[in-house]
């Protein structure tokens, strides 16, 4: 009798071509070029690692910015600096007055604008991540997202999946009316990412529906994760985990046993180490 396929093994198939870290085994070549990945892995990006080492040894630092590190590893879409005015609003109504300082198809960052310093109910600092946005902006128009992440002078907005498409065609005429270089189809320079099995492999999140779900981490990386569960969520969903930090993150891709996620936007590299924890336990 011949042995079917085992198929729980295609979740180390990763999308991305990386190296093992030492005394992990060696990756097999798969037909289309990519490792099958049975280890831990370092994916090579081209600058330095955040940590070098399992053990948590800083190394120097990349200086990127959030759009341009998503941007580096994930094929996204330039990112425009332009200040457009425009608001965010939530479901319940409330209204956040704010102006963009980076713009790409997945992602907008904003500033808010001067007289929402002052007044709490013009800021979002009390919202959660994850909580849907309607954004309106000045010559780009209405577009769907959620609140990615929060920041003393702003906020940032990761763009609904069906939304992508439509901002990215009009950011393109927008930027070239403008005079602004925004070369869609060139190749961004690659980032040395560190994945890393964390001490705590339990995880937590609140699902597109927002049911909380448990999983087990396989690895992480500032930017992604690989994640077993028993039930997945869809491709393009946004998710939130749990834990001392609450993190963001879109489903990238789905296999038998788990999914992979990246970020939005990625861990900041001072919450990040093996000591990170995606679950409340």
């Amino acid at each position: 009798m011949n042995k079917q396929p085992n198929h729980r093994f295609n979740i180390w198939n990763l999308s991305d071509n990386g190296t093992i870290v030492p005394g992990e085994p060696d990756s097999r070549q798969r037909r289309d070029g990519h490792p099958s990945v049975r280890g831990r892995s370092k994916q090579v990006r081209g600058a330095k690692p955040v940590y070098d080492d399992l053990d948590g040894a800083a190394s120097p630092l990349t200086t990127l910015s959030d759009l341009a590190m998503l941007e580096s590893l994930y094929a996204y879409g330039p990112a425009v600096e332009i200040e457009l005015r425009g608001k965010c609003t939530t479901q319940n109504g409330r209204s956040i007055g704010c102006k963009t300082t980076e713009i790409s198809k997945d992602a907008v960052r904003f500033a808010y604008d001067a007289d929402s310093v002052g007044d709490p109910a013009k800021r979002c600092d009390d919202l959660q991540a994850g909580t849907p946005m309607h954004v309106n902006l000045d010559q780009l128009g209405a577009f769907e997202g959620v609140l990615a992440a929060q920041y003393l002078e702003g906020f940032q907005i990761a763009v609904d999946h069906d939304c992508k498409s439509m901002l990215s065609t009009k950011l393109a005429g927008l930027a070239g009316a403008r005079g602004i270089s925004f070369d869609q189809t060139a190749v961004p320079v690659k980032e040395q990412i560190t994945r890393i099995e964390p001490d705590n492999k339990n995880c937590a999140f609140i699902d597109q529906k927002g049911v909380l779900r448990k999983g087990r981490l396989i690895n992480i990386s500032q930017v992604d994760a690989l994640i077993t569960a028993s039930i997945l969520p869809p491709v393009a969903a946004h998710i939130v985990f749990n834990g001392p930090r609450r993190y963001l993150a879109e489903v990238t891709r789905t296999f038998e046993i788990g999914f992979a996620v990246r970020f939005c936007p990625p861990i900041p590299r001072e919450e990040f180490s093996p000591a990170i924890k995606l679950s409340d336990k």
